[in-house]
C-alpha cells in the first residue's frame, strides 16, 4: 500500500472514532419528553364538601368516599321557608288614631275612632288588626291591655318611646269644652302600614287621622291600597272633630278619602259641621255625590240613614245610642262578613242599643237575629 493510501484509511478511522464518543450508541439518543401536568384541587362549595373557611377537608376528616357519598344521599333536602306577617285574611284592618278617653264623669276609657271601631268589631267575633301608635305611658299601657283583652291583633300597634298617648276630654260634649292633647297617634306613618300581601275583607280608617301629615299620607294610603288587600274601604268621617268651626277646610280634608271609600259612616254632628243645618237625607245625598256608594247616618235619637246607591232607607231606634262608634262598627261587621247592607244597618241598630255605655263593647257574641229584609 503506498503511503496516499495510509493516510487516507487512517483519517477514516480517527473520524468513525470521533463521531461515536459525540453521539453514542443509538439505544441511548433517546429524548425524554414526559409532561408532567401538576394536579389541581377542585374545590367542593357545598356545605358537605368543604368548611366554613372553604378549605378542603382533611382525609380522615372527610372518610372514604363511600361513607361521604352515603352521606349525602341521606342529608334530607332543605326546604325554603316564607315568613309571612300572619297567617290567613283579616276580616278588618282598622287604621288610623288610639287614646285615652276622659268622660264628664271622670272616667278614663278607650278612645280614638280607630281603636274603639276595632274594638266593637272584636266583641262581635270578627279577626281584626289595629294599625296605630301609642305613647310610652300609662295611657298606652292601658289601651293596649283593653285591646289584648278583646283579642284586636296588634302586630302593627307600636309604642313611641318619649312620645305620649293622645287625650280627649270630653269629646262627646259640646264643641267648646272638647279639648285634645295631641300625642303619638298621628305620627303614624305611610310606610308603617302593612305590605299588600296581608289581606283584608275590610279596611276601616279614622277620619281624625286625616287631620295632619304624617298620619294623613297614612290614612289616604290605607284606603287606596283596600282593593289590593282583595277588600273594600270603609271611612268614619269625624268631621264634627276635625275642624268643626271652618266646614270648607273640613271639606277639603275629607274629599279626597271619601273618592277612595266604598263607604262612610257619620253622625247628625258631622252632617251639620258640613253643610249646615240640612236633614239627614240630603245630608247623606251630597256625601254619596262625593264617592262612596254606601252611605251610614247616625242620627240624634238613635235611628240611621242608609243611602245605598240611589235609595234612602230609614231604620228607627228606642233610645239614643251610648256609644257614638257601636253603629257604625256593627254595619261594617256585617259588609265584611257578606251580608247585605240593609240588614247590616238593621242590625247594627240593635247592637247599638245594646251598648250600655262608651267604650264598653259588649263581649264577643253574635249579633241576634234579624228579620230578612
Amino acid at each position: 500500500m503506498s503511503a496516499g493510501g495510509i493516510l487516507v484509511v487512517a483519517a477514516g478511522l480517527a473520524l468513525y472514532q470521533l463521531t461515536s464518543l459525540v453521539l453514542g450508541p443509538v439505544s441511548t439518543r433517546q429524548l425524554e419528553l414526559s409532561l408532567t401536568i401538576p394536579a389541581v384541587e377542585v374545590q367542593d362549595l357545598s356545605e358537605d364538601g368543604a368548611d366554613h373557611q372553604g378549605l378542603e377537608p382533611s382525609a380522615a376528616e372527610r372518610g372514604s368516599d363511600a361513607e361521604v357519598t352515603s352521606a349525602r344521599q341521606e342529608a334530607p333536602r332543605r326546604r325554603l321557608t316564607i315568613m309571612t306577617p300572619m297567617s290567613g285574611a283579616l276580616d278588618w284592618l282598622a287604621v288610623g288614631d288610639v287614646a285615652e278617653e276622659r268622660t264628664a264623669d271622670g272616667l278614663a276609657i278607650l278612645g280614638g275612632g280607630a281603636a274603639r271601631l276595632a274594638a266593637h268589631a272584636a266583641a262581635l267575633g270578627v279577626r281584626t288588626a289595629l294599625v296605630a301608635k301609642l305613647g310610652e305611658d300609662e295611657a298606652g299601657r292601658q289601651a293596649r291591655v283593653a285591646l289584648e283583652r278583646l283579642k284586636v291583633e296588634l302586630q302593627w300597634l307600636r309604642t313611641v318611646p318619649g312620645m305620649r298617648t293622645t287625650v280627649w276630654h270630653q269629646p262627646d260634649g259640646q264643641a267648646p269644652g272638647r279639648r285634645v292633647d295631641r300625642g303619638a297617634d298621628l305620627a303614624l306613618r305611610l310606610d308603617e302600614l302593612p305590605p299588600t300581601a296581608v289581606t283584608a275583607a275590610l279596611t276601616v280608617v279614622s277620619g281624625y287621622s286625616l287631620s295632619v301629615e304624617p298620619a294623613r299620607s297614612a290614612a289616604l294610603g290605607a284606603l287606596t291600597t283596600a282593593r289590593a288587600r282583595s277588600g273594600q274601604s270603609a271611612l268614619l268621617l269625624e268631621a264634627d272633630l276635625l275642624w268643626w268651626t271652618n266646614a270648607r277646610m273640613t271639606r277639603r280634608v275629607l274629599e279626597p278619602a271619601l273618592s277612595a271609600a266604598d263607604s262612610a259612616a257619620l253622625t247628625a254632628a258631622d252632617a251639620h259641621a258640613l253643610f249646615g243645618p240640612v236633614d239627614g237625607r240630603e245630608a247623606v245625598r251630597l256625601i254619596a255625590e262625593m264617592g262612596p256608594r254606601l252611605v251610614y247616618l247616625a242620627q240624634a235619637d238613635g235611628g240611621v240613614l242608609l243611602r245605598d246607591a240611589s235609595r234612602v232607607y230609614a231604620y228607627p231606634a228606642d233610645d239614643v245610642a251610648r256609644d257614638r262608634y257601636a253603629g257604625p262598627a256593627a254595619f261594617w261587621v256585617g259588609l265584611a262578613q257578606k251580608v247585605a247592607p240593609r240588614k247590616a244597618a238593621l242590625d247594627s241598630v240593635r247592637y247599638a242599643q245594646s251598648v250600655r255605655r262608651a267604650g264598653a263593647p259588649r263581649q264577643p257574641h253574635a249579633l241576634p237575629a234579624s228579620p230578612r229584609l
